[in-house]
């Protein structure tokens, strides 16, 4: 997936609207308040979080009642991978370099 200009956009979608993009790909979020990113995939049920402010991360299954996913570093290095891919693209349109 890459990240273009005006991608952004809410993660809901009315129920007569499509939200078939939202089925088949994964998404980056992130906290305004710090550095805590999440991927958010499989049309919602599968949330991926690395909190930066508290040194820690997790997966949740959001499918039915929220519970906590094993970590395993396969799991970690995908999402890893992912957020840096986001956060690479994003800071290319504007120019950032770290």
């Amino acid at each position: 997936m890459k990240w273009s200009p005006g991608a952004s956009r809410s993660l809901f979608t009315p129920r007569d609207g499509d939200s078939s993009r939202r089925r088949r790909e994964a998404f980056l979020v992130a906290s305004s308040y710090g550095a805590v990113y999440g991927v958010v995939s499989q049309n919602g049920r599968r949330l991926y979080v690395v909190d930066t402010v508290n040194r820690t991360e997790y997966a949740l299954d959001m499918s039915a009642e929220p519970r906590r996913l094993a970590v395993t570093p396969p799991v970690t290095a995908v999402n890893r991978r992912f957020i840096e891919q986001q956060l690479s693209a994003l800071a290319a349109v504007y120019r950032y370099r770290p």
